[in-house]
């Protein structure tokens, strides 16, 4: 797995059921081999349904990983005192966040304010703003 071409900014994400709120820690873990792997630590989950992100800049190396040769990935879940954690894992997802593929924008529409004369056989654009979040 190759990921290598996700920035710093771009965000991990994962979805998951906690039956309960002795989980002191969600981690994803993206390994090179066993002794050289980055992990990103979403931190306590709740109880409940709940979908948590990190972005890629969060990632703690142990030994000297590539990004561009992850070999396996594993999710580690960590309990606390009070005994075992529930958790069932619903999903991992990468967000490129900061390069915006035009052929999944949105194309939108905007009423005048008022009307625009067209001259007969020539060609016209007309601009305005969209403030979109992606």
């Amino acid at each position: 797995l190759d990921l290598s071409g996700y920035s710093a900014a771009d965000i991990f994400t994962i979805a998951l059921n906690a039956g309960n709120t002795n989980t002191t820690s969600v981690k994803l873990l993206f390994l090179t081999d066993g002794a050289n792997y980055y992990t990103i630590n979403f931190g306590a989950a709740a109880s409940g349904y709940q979908i948590l992100s990190q972005p890629k800049s969060v990632a703690v190396a142990t030994g000297t990983p590539n990004w561009a040769s992850i070999t396996e990935m594993r999710v580690s879940t960590t309990s606390g005192a009070g005994g075992a954690s529930a958790v069932n894992y619903d999903g991992v997802r990468v967000e490129d966040i900061d390069t915006l593929n035009p052929d999944y924008v949105m194309v939108s529409r905007e009423l005048l304010a008022a009307p625009y004369s067209k001259v007969d056989g020539m060609s016209q654009e007309i601009e305005f703003s969209l403030d979109v979040n992606v």
